[in-house]
């Protein structure tokens, strides 16, 4: 379990870092955030070696197929509550569920999407690294999108090899996101001013006032578009999509008729037709393995 100060530095990086998740969410996340800052609500950061939490909880086998569910806002680690649970889901955590599942020798996983999306941080590494290991290993990747595969959501979903949402899923927001606070009137309000002595002016930046200094948005708008144009390129490989037509959407979401249109989805069925589905597509590819 880690110390207070973990809690704070999972707080800071949610502040001035590029996300892949909506807006709305974000704005969610963040006033979450600041409450347990101020210790109205506890969350622990689960270490990478610390296996607290059982194989059940992380995925399971469902008829002979895996299923894995992506669920709520996604972190690079996994972020624990007070009493133990995991929230959310984490890359590093759903890479490990991957891989357990493959060593069972299961040939067909169905990753479960409802999520906004979450940390850019790792989002393609543990993308690229899911997609790889199901390559090596014969498995099909089937994503089904629940409720909604948005931001850092899709990003995982268009790596499956087949996308099926739910006839009221809403998916896409294929954009980036930072989240500033510029706090200089209230300062000013307050009478209280902030001085930093520093060795280059690049170290802070906050200007001569309290608000930012454009050279630092225009560094951080910099960065929002060079992760904008790689998870476009990401999306353009995964679905065939060209790169300027996806940035063309402007990072908006759709529902799940405009999402089969535009191409981000390859069918639309409630939850009772995709479970016969892959239930079927399961029974059929068993016994084309024990016929071969």
């Amino acid at each position: 379990m880690k110390t207070k100060h973990s809690l704070l530095r999972l707080a800071s990086i949610a502040y001035d870092t590029p996300h892949l998740i909506t807006t709305h969410s974000l704005d969610k996340m963040l006033s979450y955030l600041d409450l347990r800052n101020e210790g109205l609500v506890p969350m622990f950061i689960k270490d990478n070696d610390d296996d607290s939490t059982s194989s059940e909880e992380k995925s399971k086998l469902d008829n002979g197929f895996g299923y894995v569910k992506v669920d709520g806002a996604i972190t690079y680690k996994p972020v624990m509550g007070a009493c133990g649970e995991v929230k959310g889901t984490s890359y590093v955590g759903l890479l490990s569920s991957i891989e357990e599942l493959v060593e069972e020798g299961v040939k067909t996983i169905v990753m479960d999407f409802s999520t906004p999306g979450g940390q850019a941080s790792h989002a393609f590494e543990h993308a690229s690294e899911i997609r790889a290991l199901a390559d090596t290993n014969g498995v099909e990747l089937v994503g089904y999108v629940d409720e909604m595969a948005c931001s850092a959501g899709y990003l995982l979903a268009c790596i499956c090899d087949e996308v099926i949402a739910n006839p009221d899923a809403i998916t896409g927001s294929i954009g980036a996101v930072v989240a500033l606070t510029d706090v200089s009137k209230a300062m000013d309000n307050a009478g209280v001013k902030r001085v930093f002595i520093t060795s280059g002016s690049s170290k802070v930046p906050f200007a001569e006032d309290g608000s930012f200094k454009q050279e630092f948005l225009t560094k951080i708008q910099k960065d929002v578009d060079m992760l904008n144009d790689k998870f476009a390129e990401h999306v353009s490989k995964y679905t065939g999509l060209a790169v300027e037509d996806i940035k063309a959407l402007n990072a908006e979401t759709f529902n799940a008729d405009e999402a089969l249109e535009i191409g981000l989805i390859n069918s639309i069925m409630t939850n009772s037709e995709f479970a016969a589905y892959i239930s079927a597509k399961h029974k059929a590819k068993t016994k084309g393995a024990i016929n071969a």
